[in-house]
């Protein structure tokens, strides 16, 4: 082969794999999905967004919700707004600002989104178990708090899943950058003010005890090489629904329950354990753990560690005991709140 052919060879071949990706690429910009964007604020540390969109290249951006107040926890799908068509393509960036009540500062950033991370995971979907039906995700979750921090889940029933966090800068606004009727919130004493009117006693009382935390993301975010055991010799389980400080949210059953694998994950912050009892009745024990005893606990972990957390199950008292294990040693978890309740849907 002359060298002049080998040239156009290798043109062509590499024309045809541009095209390839190309067409790959087209493929992703037109795939739609049903989502609505939704925010939500730890209830200590309600937001206000001033302005905020999920912004595409194809020009179709979509407006997020505006609320006064909004606290209504930690990754939940607080305010909500249907903007747009109904099938929606994923967003490129998010584009926010919001008034950050207790610390009484604005946040403002723009953010590029981990696009085909989202994608795949509206396609791939995750098994409601107690439906026994594949679902997906209907919800583009945003969480803010004081400091700057911004998280971003996708949320779909039982399901949901952390997909990047940011952080927004501090920013100086003035009466220009608003909407005639939200001046207002430059009246002196308006974000002390509200802030006090809004929430319970005992929650101001616990933020001024311990003060403003503006590192919840470290705090909350860190993950660990953890998976689930049962004593399920003694009692057949139903499943484990689990809530973890980053607010991700998963169903384990089955054979993952019995042979649960190792992943990265949060720290649990909740648990509901159900298991059938002797009468064959469903019983749910939800389990409510202390935030600083089980962050302790997974805090004295040594990086890389494998980490275990057994519930085992007592049949005959109802109860639930919870036990940390690795590298040979085991932590009984004590201060937990627990309940069992029987299943009555």
């Amino acid at each position: 082969m002359t060298v002049k052919k080998a040239i156009i060879l290798k043109l062509i071949i590499i024309q045809f794999i541009l095209s390839i990706q190309f067409s790959s690429c087209q493929l992703m910009e037109k795939q739609e999905y049903k989502w609505i964007p939704t925010i939500g604020a730890p209830e200590e540390y309600p937001i206000r967004i001033i302005k905020g969109e999920f912004i595409s290249i194809d020009g179709h951006n979509t407006t997020l919700p505006g609320s006064e107040f909004v606290n209504q926890g930690w990754g939940t799908s607080g305010s909500v707004m249907v903007s747009g068509a109904k099938k929606k393509a994923i967003p490129d960036s998010l584009a926010l600002t919001w008034l950050s009540y207790a610390d009484n500062k604005f946040y403002s950033g723009r953010f590029a989104l981990p696009k085909q991370k989202i994608s795949d995971l509206f396609k791939l979907g995750y098994l409601d178990h107690d439906i026994n039906e594949q679902r997906t995700y209907n919800y583009l979750t945003i969480g803010m708090t004081p400091g700057g921090g911004v998280v971003l889940w996708v949320t779909g029933g039982v399901r949901q899943v952390q997909v990047s966090d940011f952080y927004a800068k501090e920013v100086k606004l003035t009466k220009q950058d608003l909407r005639p009727n939200d001046t207002y919130l430059f009246e002196p004493g308006f974000a002390k003010e509200a802030y006090e009117r809004n929430l319970a006693p005992e929650i101001l009382e616990r933020v001024e005890k311990e003060g403003i935390n503006k590192d919840l993301l470290t705090k909350w975010l860190k993950r660990y090489n953890l998976n689930f055991t049962v004593n399920s010799k003694a009692v057949k389980f139903y499943q484990l629904r689990l809530f973890y400080l980053n607010a991700e949210q998963e169903e384990i059953f089955g054979s993952d329950l019995l042979d649960h694998k190792s992943e990265q994950r949060a720290a649990p912050k909740e648990t509901y354990v159900q298991w059938i009892d002797s009468k064959g009745r469903k019983m749910i024990t939800k389990i409510v753990f202390d935030a600083d005893e089980i962050q302790r606990v997974f805090n004295e972990l040594p990086q890389n560690a494998k980490a275990e957390l057994n519930f085992e199950v007592d049949p005959d008292e109802y109860t639930v005991a919870v036990t940390f294990k690795t590298d040979g040693k085991e932590i009984k978890i004590t201060k937990q709140k627990s309940k069992t309740e029987h299943e009555t849907t």
